[in-house]
């Protein structure tokens, strides 16, 4: 009740504010910042109440202050805030490369590769024939010719294969849940990424063919193999430079991590190296071949609580509504899809595994939420594609904006459940 009350009194300021014309107020970083952690923290703390995790309350509360709902942040607010975003996702990657177990890793190996080899092909392929068989429901590509209509299959099947490792690491670590289940999910989360970063280099260029609007790119595919082979050298330095300080150093931890998650992110993003690789495999490293892993996550689990509902409030507000409005119909067609795909595909893969029944049926539920990388490469489409591009990526972003509403709930949902002896089919 007083919680309600408090997140009524704080949209009522926001509201009066911005109708006294207090331009200067209104256009303030500062407090727009203190309006989304505000908010965010106690509609994260209400939904609790509803066993609803946390982060669904931090990105309702954006959308509900944010520049495309009540509109009291502007979107420059925004903008100016993505700078903490790029802090934020490099300590969500530190922390997730931290919950991965080696020993867990390879226990587990046989089934993360099923499961990524039949996720990624049934979803790639199906996603294909659905925009193909309900193209005539997709006005921009109705009357294209068939190798256009692939094309623009092929890169939202593709997109649809992403799941949210920042979204899945904040559900568990906040569910405190650390079991075989949740290094499962979060080692198939971190290596679908990687995976995906490929072929949507190859999907771009097959899409380019098939349109004829441009050249195939030959060095795109060798630039993304050095992205990530650079991504995966500078992890092992900085988790080396974790361990060196950790061991040695060890004061003022909070101050050192948040220090160098700010620096990595604000060095490698420019020179197109992938943070929430660097980061994950720093952490993992430091976890797996080191001394200092529950020193490094206890200082995080200090840091975790404002940088979660930061990170979650401010994608709230990015999120444009508008997008639902005008695509809801073809919007549900691929979220229901890419459901059905996805339980397809975890199934096929676990059983190959001889997995037990818990995991067949029920794991596909944690790979439904979508954010960054798919988001990314919606802007891509959008700028190599002009007779399609920009309808497509206004398309992907609402079954983005779906996803990320409805997955956490339902991550949150399979950790909870009881789970059965861990016995695997014979």
């Amino acid at each position: 009740m007083i919680n309600t009350l408090l997140l009524i009194i704080i949209i009522a300021i926001g509201i009066i504010i911005k109708s006294s014309q207090q331009i200067e107020i209104f256009n303030n970083a500062a407090y727009a910042l203190g309006l989304i952690m505000l908010a965010g923290y106690i509609s994260g703390d209400l939904v609790k109440k509803i066993k609803l995790p946390s982060i669904t309350g931090c990105i309702l509360a954006g959308i509900l202050v944010g520049p495309f709902g009540l509109e009291l942040i502007s979107i420059k607010n925004v903008d100016d805030l993505q700078l903490l975003n790029g802090l934020a996702l490099s300590i969500i990657a530190l922390t997730a490369g931290g919950e991965i177990k080696l020993a867990g890793f390879k226990k587990n190996l046989k089934t993360i590769n099923y499961i990524l080899l039949f996720q990624t092909l049934i979803i790639v392929v199906g996603i294909t024939f659905v925009i193909i068989i309900f193209k005539d429901f997709f006005p921009f590509i109705s009357n294209l010719g068939i190798q256009s209509i692939v094309a623009a299959g092929l890169l939202v099947a593709i997109i649809s294969t992403a799941s949210s490792p920042s979204t899945t690491l904040a559900v568990i670590v906040e569910t405190k849940k650390r079991d075989r289940y949740t290094n499962l999910i979060l080692s198939i989360v971190m290596l679908k990424d990687v995976i995906i970063l490929f072929l949507f280099c190859i999907g771009l260029n097959i899409a380019k063919i098939l349109t004829k609007s441009n050249m195939i790119n030959k060095n795109i595919v060798f630039n993304t193999f050095f992205e990530i082979s650079g991504s995966l050298i500078s992890g092992i330095v900085i988790g080396f430079i974790i361990v060196v300080y950790l061991k040695f150093i060890k004061k003022d931890r909070i101050v050192f991590v948040l220090a160098l998650s700010f620096f990595s992110f604000e060095i490698f993003e420019p020179l197109h190296l992938h943070t929430l690789l660097i980061m994950m495999i720093a952490g993992f490293v430091v976890e797996n071949f080191s001394s200092e892993g529950d020193s490094l996550m206890k200082t995080l689990e200090l840091i975790s609580p404002p940088v979660y509902i930061i990170f979650f409030t401010l994608t709230g507000a990015a999120i444009n509504l508008k997008y639902l409005k005008s695509l809801w119909l073809l919007t549900i067609i691929i979220v229901l899809f890419r459901a059905l795909f996805k339980y397809v595909g975890t199934y096929i893969g676990s059983a190959l595994a001889r997995e037990e029944k818990f995991v067949k049926k029920h794991l596909w539920i944690s790979f439904l939420s979508q954010a960054g990388l798919s988001l990314g490469m919606a802007k891509i489409i959008e700028n190599n594609f002009s007779f399609f591009g920009e309808n497509l990526a206004v398309l992907i972003i609402s079954v983005i904006v779906v996803n990320q509403i409805i997955g956490p709930p339902l991550l949150k949902m399979f950790l909870d459940k009881p789970k059965q002896p861990n016995i695997k089919d014979p």
